[in-house]
């Protein structure tokens, strides 16, 4: 084996080493995002969707807010969308990759991470059950003592005999 052969099969398995281990990588990339992105939704939703029905522009603003303080740009932000039932609230929050990680990567699903996320917001009947219930039981028992927040629906209904929502 000559000198000339031995130093290029040398460079072939350091280019195709490169190539293994940048692809590796692009994969790692690939994947922590997704996990940030989805996370970053699931939580901007389940912010929002608390103020549903009631008030769906404040439910897209709060959205839009938590998803900014998790990391989200305001450009991977896709859309946010309140359904017409106002009771649902969506985003979609889409990232482009640099193209430096995905030029060499092979085993890449994508180019690009688009997650999706959605949550209900509440009926206006449980909203204002839970509102009474936790006002009338958080109010002084007159012994120095609080009466304690029921622990379950059960102990929300028997809060709630007699107490008029209309």
């Amino acid at each position: 084996m000559s000198r000339l052969s031995a130093l290029s099969l040398l460079v072939i398995t350091t280019w195709i080493g490169a190539f293994i281990v940048h692809s590796v990588l692009a994969n790692m990339y690939y994947r922590l995002n997704y996990v940030r992105l989805q996370n970053a939704a699931d939580m901007a939703v389940r912010a929002g969707a608390l103020y549903l029905p009631a008030d769906p522009m404040t439910a897209m603003r709060v959205a839009d807010a938590y998803g900014k303080l998790n990391g989200i740009a305001p450009g991977e932000i896709a859309f946010i969308q309140v359904a017409p039932d106002r009771h649902t609230l969506w985003i979609r929050l889409d990232y482009k990759m640099p193209t430096y990680v995905t030029l060499f990567a092979v085993g890449l699903p994508s180019r690009e991470i688009a997650v999706m996320a959605s949550a209900r917001g509440q009926s206006d009947r449980a909203a204002a059950i839970r509102k009474i219930s936790w006002r009338t039981l958080d109010q002084p028992t007159g012994r120095g003592g609080r009466v304690p927040r029921p622990a379950s629906a059960a102990d929300y209904t028997t809060a709630m005999q007699g107490v008029n929502l209309d």
